[in-house]
């Protein structure tokens, strides 16, 4: 049975529970993200029977997730909170001034941004998962 994705959400909240620093904040906001953009591709891969590079190309895969998400019907409403959980990602992964460092609030907010997306996406039959999605970026 592969990895199950989502259950990054669970690593994450455990993590967050005892963080003691900056790393620990920082990475439970990329295993939060992660889990709803892992979910969001094992959805996708199986619905439509296509691999990671069919859907999402060789590169720009976050960018081209965060766009089908906003053309989808049922999961548009998505885009706003899996845009912010992926620029906070993206911050908390590349950019190391104090400024994008997450207290405690802004990692758990992560956290339950994710934990909101993954539910609503639970909920959808796998047809919306067949939708078409934006050509990936060569």
């Amino acid at each position: 049975m592969p990895f199950a994705a989502e259950t990054f959400l669970g690593t994450a909240a455990r993590l967050l529970s005892d963080a003691k620093d900056d790393a620990d904040r920082r990475t439970v906001v990329g295993r939060a993200y992660y889990a709803v953009h892992g979910y969001f591709r094992q959805r996708l891969m199986t619905a439509t029977g296509l691999g990671t590079r069919q859907l999402f190309g060789d590169r720009g895969r976050h960018q081209t997730f965060v766009n089908w998400l906003g053309r989808a019907p049922g999961l548009r409403h998505l885009e706003p909170q899996v845009s912010g959980l992926r620029r906070m990602r993206t911050r908390c992964d590349y950019e190391y001034e104090d400024m994008h460092s997450p207290d405690h609030a802004r990692a758990k907010g992560a956290v339950d941004q994710a934990r909101f997306v993954l539910e609503s996406m639970g909920r959808q039959p796998d047809d919306i998962y067949r939708h078409p999605w934006p050509t990936p970026t060569p």
